[in-house]
């Protein structure tokens, strides 16, 4: 689940420390704890050893592109949202990171209000599908087919075989 009371970790990518220092700036003030990194290969150490709860990267860097450590996230931890920035956007960039599941992707400049505005989004959709997952696990738990206790090896059976027909679209009928 989400971490309660605790700052959003955000990872920040961009090799012009200016705007690196800019966003830092920005994002802490927001509340966020943010780890602001030029080299994109220390970002990809950074990632093996810490979690972060997103990434936000610029698409051209000189020694690794935002595309390739987009791919680094998503191999590392595929739920970990990711938004890039670029000054060079291209429709076919924009196509290939959403096929590698980029969060969101946007062209500088930009407007900081909204590159905030998909962080929270980000973040949020983060959040519910987290919520999703731990509900779906907690009434599988409850409910599922595995909380059903048993004295009866016919009994076992018949779960058995209801299993089995459950992976079909046949149509069942238990008889007793």
């Amino acid at each position: 689940m989400s971490k309660l009371n605790t700052k959003n970790k955000i990872l920040l990518v961009d090799d012009d420390k200016h705007i690196l220092s800019l966003m830092k700036i920005r994002f802490e003030s927001q509340g966020y704890e943010v780890e602001a990194l030029e080299d994109p290969v220390i970002a990809l150490n950074a990632l093996k050893c810490t979690v972060f709860d997103l990434v936000v990267t610029d698409l051209k860097m000189t020694s690794l592109d935002g595309i390739a450590l987009l791919d680094a996230v998503k191999s590392i931890n595929p739920k970990v949202p990711v938004i890039l920035m670029t000054a060079y956007g291209s429709i076919e960039t924009a196509i290939e990171a959403t096929k590698k599941g980029v969060f969101s992707y946007i062209t500088k400049p930009f407007d900081p209000r909204n590159l905030l505005l998909m962080i929270e989004k980000a973040l949020e959709k983060q959040r519910l599908e987290e919520k999703v997952e731990f509900l779906q696990k907690m009434i599988e738990t409850r409910y599922g087919v595995s909380s059903i206790l048993t004295c009866s090896d016919k009994m076992d059976k018949v779960i058995e075989k209801t299993l089995q027909a459950a992976t079909t679209y046949a149509s069942v009928a238990i008889f007793q």
